[in-house]
């Protein structure tokens, strides 16, 4: 699992939490997780931006996750090599949202394969 910078563009990590790979949801559970980190950044305005990254096996599981993730409001979710990401967000700029998920993207792909 990467580390997660204390600034990536205009945010701030506010909180960094190392969970157990049993804590995962039901349907990351469904395939293996080898790290699951939850991080918490906090941008302008109270905006806050919580990120759930899971290391899995393979990229394929990642996708598998990406394409069949249920949508939920303010909630993304994406893969990156073996990474599958579920960022929720509050208050926040939908543009600076933006922006800070390909920031993550850059993080978590500086540690995998596409």
């Amino acid at each position: 699992m990467p580390e997660f910078p204390q600034q990536l563009g205009g945010w701030n990590l506010q909180k960094s939490e190392t969970k157990l790979p049993a804590q995962a949801p039901k349907e990351v559970g469904r395939f293996r997780v080898l790290a699951y980190e939850r991080v918490v950044y906090t941008g302008e305005d109270g905006a806050v931006v919580t990120a759930d990254v899971f290391e899995l096996e393979s990229s394929a599981a990642g996708l598998e996750l990406e394409q069949t993730w249920r949508p939920a409001a303010d909630t993304v979710a994406v893969h990156k090599g073996s990474f599958f990401t579920v960022i929720h967000w509050q208050n926040a700029d939908r543009d600076k949202v933006t922006q800070l998920i390909r920031d993550i993207g850059g993080v978590l792909g500086s540690t995998s394969e596409s």
